[in-house]
């Protein structure tokens, strides 16, 4: 079920609909949890970083903020299902609100990484959503101190509509990252 758009908001029930079928649908690629490593074949590849400061403090305050979906504070979309810090098999729906259209994207978490120098969580697409992929958001303290924010994602477009909207999806895309990235940013101060 790729990518449907529509000209009003969902309501309530049936966004609640769509994240209940989500916990049972399938990933929509075939290489979970490849943000760790090489990205497969036959996707592109998006790489967003940023530093954020320096030292254990903003580290930890990163990490805070990482934990609570900051970089999911923009004003086109509502995420759902992120009531508590990323987890394993967390199912996400994103309710993405661009020129007068309507979507809802639906991922699932495919991995975390808590560790004393890094914060990483992904998740993975599932249907409907506009591309087929992963996506990896990390927060990093470097061996000089240095703490940085990353995006590394992957992915194609899923169905026909996605194929035919490649370039605004594209830029959709970008901005997604720019804003994270001013979010964290912002909110690490």
């Amino acid at each position: 079920m790729p990518l449907r758009l529509s000209l009003r908001s969902p309501s309530p029930p049936e966004r609640a609909r769509a994240l209940e079928a989500a916990h049972a649908a399938s990933l929509t690629y075939p290489e979970p949890c490849a943000t760790r490593g090489l990205v497969p074949a036959g996707y592109r590849l998006d790489v967003t970083a940023a530093a954020l400061g320096e030292g254990r403090a903003t580290f930890e305050r990163a990490r805070d903020l990482l934990r609570v979906w900051t970089p999911f504070d923009q004003p086109w979309l509502t995420l759902h299902g992120a009531d508590a810090p990323p987890f394993e098999g967390q199912v996400l729906l994103l309710h993405a609100r661009v020129a007068g259209l309507h979507s809802l994207n639906v991922c699932r978490v495919v991995y975390v990484e808590d560790a004393p120098r890094v914060c990483a969580f992904a998740y993975g697409t599932l249907d409907p959503h506009a591309a087929r992929g992963e996506e990896r958001f990390e927060v990093r303290l470097h061996d000089d101190d240095a703490v940085t924010f990353r995006i590394k994602a992957f992915s194609r477009p899923n169905g026909l509509l996605a194929r035919l909207g490649f370039v605004p999806m594209r830029l959709l895309q970008r901005r997604f990252a720019r804003l994270a990235v001013r979010a964290m940013r912002t909110r690490c101060g």
